[in-house]
């Protein structure tokens, strides 16, 4: 994977902060790789952002 960014990721207050840091370490770090992800590929994959649909 590249370190190209394809676009970037913007939360919104702090709901995503106060549920990121009430996780394990292990759930942390497959979400910033997911993010990672997200940021670095042309064509993200529907898998990874089906279930936040009309959200």
């Amino acid at each position: 994977m590249s370190e190209q960014k394809f676009r970037t990721i913007t939360l919104f207050k702090n709901y995503f902060t106060d549920f990121y840091y009430k996780q394990r370490q292990k759930v942390k770090d497959k979400i910033l790789w997911t993010f990672k992800v997200i940021e670095g590929i042309q064509q993200v994959p529907e898998d990874y952002l089906k279930h936040i649909e009309g959200t």
